[in-house]
């Protein structure tokens, strides 16, 4: 009891209050759990945002909203006026006009070499010797065999003299008939037979003469002789070397012309070689000089294809001035080979020939017919043109309803892309 008496409790005139619901009850653990519980506000937070969410898909599934595509943006470039050169690329290598590769006709041992790299040499100058001792030999031993052969022609010829004299004297006496006819035949045939020693004896001489001067050219190419003014571009031979003279003879010496007038051999591609006429002029790079250019002209076009890296070429020759020096042998060089040259074109970007808008079917291509493409009111309208020459990045503009200035269309992309 309290202090007034009374017990404690409710009183009896005293609602009950309500019991709240416990809602680990409700979930089903009668267990009040300890720790973390998410807020209220969290909870409303994340039923409001399915809520839109699931609105937002409705919205956008029904219809209602219309989804319109990005409208592609054309790239433009303007048609220009003004020069085109029109080229043909080709590479090679820089090559003497005039080249002797010189091998020895006569085997044998070097006794001396007279040139060396780079030497100036005339026609006739010697540039190396062989050892003679046995072809001298082979010379005293041909002058012997000659002097052995007049020998035996005098002897013949008097021989003859005297079988000439007795067959004269033997006709008289038969004729007399002091002398028998036998006797008569008998010196005929002794001169028949005097006279075909002489020129046996005439022929042996012949021969021994023929084999004194093949011994004497044999000593001359001994000594090999340089056969043309020129340059010494190498030397393959040093003295004690031993040198056959054979169908593939190595080459011992490689003597080049005038150095000052040299030329360009390139392989122009079996696509471009119509292009290429002698008289054409040229300029080319080599390593050795950059940034400096050289002059040249084409000299020939040779009929005979030749195949490099499974491509049809033909041989160019071009003209070179070498004056100063600065070019030397089996430089390699890339030539522009000038083909076509206009001082006033319409000249067209090839980009927008090779262009074709989303949707549309590729423009005329037939012979030199072309279709390009142009804005009108922000939508590309096809004009027909024909074009000619180009030079890999324009092309000339022959024909169509297509001026300087105007806009053609080379690409295409979405979202300024």
């Amino acid at each position: 009891m309290d202090r007034t008496g009374r017990r404690g409790g409710a009183d009896a005139n005293e609602r009950p209050r309500p019991q709240v619901p416990d809602i680990h009850a409700i979930l089903g653990d009668d267990k009040p759990r300890r720790g973390f519980r998410m807020p209220w506000g969290a909870i409303i937070l994340v039923v409001v945002l399915a809520a839109g969410g699931y609105a937002g898909y409705r919205y956008l599934t029904s219809g209602d909203l219309q989804i319109v595509a990005a409208k592609p943006i054309y790239v433009t470039q303007e048609v220009e006026r003004g020069p085109m050169t029109v080229t043909v690329a080709a590479t090679g290598a820089i090559e003497p006009t005039v080249r002797v590769d010189i091998s020895s006709e006569l085997s044998g041992t070097v006794k001396a070499v007279r040139a060396d790299f780079n030497d100036a040499v005339k026609a006739g100058d010697t540039l190396l010797e062989l050892e003679t001792d046995e072809l001298r030999a082979d010379i005293l031993s041909a002058k012997a065999k000659l002097a052995a052969a007049e020998a035996d022609v005098a002897a013949a010829k008097s021989d003859l003299e005297s079988a000439k004299a007795t067959m004269e004297r033997t006709r008289t006496l038969a004729e007399r008939d002091v002398a028998p006819r036998q006797e008569l035949e008998d010196a005929q045939f002794a001169h028949a037979a005097a006279l075909a020693d002489q020129q046996s004896a005439e022929a042996r001489l012949a021969v021994a003469n023929a084999e004194l001067e093949l011994a004497e050219l044999r000593l001359s190419k001994a000594t090999i002789r340089s056969p043309i003014d020129g340059v010494v571009l190498y030397r393959n031979v040093d003295v004690g070397q031993t040198v056959a003279a054979s169908l593939e003879a190595p080459t011992l010496f490689v003597i080049a012309g005038n150095l000052t007038e040299m030329e360009l051999r390139v392989n122009v591609d079996e696509a471009d070689v119509g292009q290429v006429e002698p008289g054409q002029k040229a300029s080319f790079a080599v390593e050795a000089f950059p940034g400096r250019r050289f002059p040249a002209e084409i000299r020939s076009i040779r009929y005979a294809s030749e195949l490099n890296s499974d491509v049809v070429t033909y041989k160019a020759v071009l003209a070179v001035d070498n004056s100063d020096l600065l070019l030397r042998q089996g430089m390699t060089a890339t030539a522009d080979i000038l083909v076509d040259e206009m001082p006033d074109a319409v000249l067209v970007p090839n980009a927008a020939l090779r262009f074709t808008p989303p949707g549309e079917a590729a423009g005329s291509s037939e012979g030199d017919a072309r279709t390009v493409w142009i804005l009108r009111n922000g939508e590309p309208m096809a004009v027909e043109i024909t074009v000619g020459a180009s030079d890999g990045r324009f092309s000339a503009v022959t024909g169509g309803d297509l001026r300087a200035g105007d806009k053609v269309i080379t690409a295409t992309g979405r979202n300024g892309q």
